[in-house]
């Protein structure tokens, strides 16, 4: 169960929901008005770091805003159907095996078969981070009425960056903000990556993913995790030649970047300037889950090509 052709069939089920969530996801990012983004400048092997802070403004910012507001009826149908597709990917796979006879298609049918979780095994995520699990189940549970009353109801209305969804049926309502829908479609869309594969949980991750679910605490009813966003920062590390390399000391730049952001989770993105005297002779980039882990590394015209830019 749960192997390479079920994660792909995973990523069938939500192929459009994934590609749409992470492209608003993105434009959200972009058209926020602003992002401060920290750039710490590194010498290996030398005390003290230089901090730059740049603003990047965004023409247009407001009406694209406006527009991803708009729709944030269709954003949050597409977060629960990935809710959706997820638990009955898990039914599905559950089918396969001999552990259920059927996968019933009426949502709270679904709920109901899913919580019997002695009939049922889960996917490897579930079974190691169960409060992923926990969460996202109580999401799809949760937030059901509230997807009933977009599609069904049209009970809904959208009042500047705010979705109230109301149930006439049993007299709840909700209102989700910005923040709080771009949240939810951080969540379902890490959390289908990492059932299908294409993504690791790391600590990182995880820390992001609870402090998601921090802000989505009105949603889901569960207990808060009281998780700080965690930091995302670059370091550009100059590595002085020596011999035919550049040997970098990562374990320095992690040590001073934690001088820098005491107590906070923090990791960053890696540009590793190669130089001699004052020339600037080769460079790599490296994402943040992508950093190598060794204290340190020699870099050459041989290393980590597939990281070095021209």
């Amino acid at each position: 169960m749960y192997k390479k052709a079920a994660q792909q069939i995973l990523l069938d089920k939500v192929d459009y929901e994934v590609w749409l969530l992470d492209f608003l996801a993105k434009r959200q990012d972009m058209f926020e008005g602003g992002k401060d983004i920290s750039l710490i400048e590194i010498t290996s092997n030398k005390p003290g770091a230089k901090v730059n802070v740049s603003m990047t403004d965004n023409i247009g910012a407001s009406t694209a805003q406006s527009i991803i507001d708009a729709m944030a009826p269709l954003t949050f149908t597409a977060s629960y159907k990935m809710l959706d597709m997820i638990f009955e990917w898990i039914l599905e796979e559950n089918q396969r095996a001999g552990n259920i006879s059927k996968v019933p298609r009426r949502f709270s049918d679904k709920l109901k078969l899913c919580s019997n979780i002695s009939k049922l095994k889960f996917p490897p995520l579930f079974m190691n981070q169960r409060h992923l699990h926990v969460y996202s189940e109580a999401l799809f549970s949760q937030l059901l009425p509230y997807r009933n009353a977009i599609v069904h109801d049209n009970s809904f209305s959208v009042s500047g960056d705010s979705l109230t969804l109301s149930n006439s049926m049993n007299g709840i309502s909700l209102t989700l903000s910005r923040v709080q829908i771009g949240c939810l479609v951080r969540f379902v869309v890490a959390l289908v990556r990492a059932l299908a594969g294409v993504i690791v949980i790391d600590s990182y991750m995880d820390n992001l993913l609870r402090y998601h679910l921090d802000v989505l605490a009105t949603a889901h009813g569960l207990a808060t995790f009281n998780q700080q966003m965690p930091l995302l920062v670059h370091v550009e590390l100059t590595v002085p030649k020596q011999g035919d390399s550049f040997l970098a000391n990562l374990k320095h730049a992690r040590d001073t970047v934690s001088s820098i952001h005491p107590g906070r989770d923090v990791v960053f993105n890696l540009t590793v300037l190669g130089v001699e005297g004052e020339n600037l002779i080769a460079k790599w980039y490296f994402e943040a889950e992508d950093v190598p882990a060794s204290d340190l590394v020699a870099f050459s015209a041989e290393s980590h090509k597939t990281n070095q830019l021209k």
